[in-house]
């Protein structure tokens, strides 16, 4: 029963979304949050396949007794290392290993390619997407509304 409330609140947010466009203010916000997510899609998949290379180093440098995650199986360190590569600095995991050089180094090596590579990369799809947004601000603003213009009229028209 939760996951269809889930199902509900994510669809009623995008509906809200659509609706929102109508309006002059929300109407760029809205167009600039699609061209952000339409231009993030290769580069989440390149920082996706990136956690899943590093979960897989964790897991063989880690016993399996000190993962925190109950019942999530190896996904969890896919958990772990997306965490770590975000900025978590949990040491807690990292610390009951055998191999402690070589869990340090691919855990230094995740927080400087995870964090500070991949980071200042979304920095600069966000921003070109930004950039790219506001140069075709008013135009994109029309024909957002196009699409509602002739569906109103569609509605009087029968």
């Amino acid at each position: 029963m939760k996951m269809v409330k889930i199902i509900i609140i994510i669809l009623f947010f995008i509906k809200l979304m659509f609706f929102l466009r109508i309006f002059e203010t929300f109407s760029f916000l809205v167009s600039m949050l699609q061209d952000v997510f339409s231009d993030l899609s290769a580069f989440m998949g390149f920082f996706m396949m990136a956690v899943v290379i590093f979960s897989c180093l964790i897991q063989v440098l880690l016993p399996e007794t000190k993962v925190n995650y109950d019942g999530w199986g190896y996904f969890s360190y896919i958990v772990m290392a997306f965490r770590t590569s975000i900025g978590d600095y949990t040491f807690d995991n990292y610390k009951a290993t055998v191999m402690k050089q070589e869990t340090w180094i691919v855990w230094l090596a995740l927080m400087i390619i995870g964090n500070v590579v991949f980071m200042n990369f979304i920095i600069a799809v966000v921003n070109d997407s930004y950039s790219q947004s506001m140069a075709k601000k008013v135009s994109q603003s029309y024909r957002l509304k196009v699409p509602l213009i002739i569906e109103r009229e569609k509605l009087f028209d029968e």
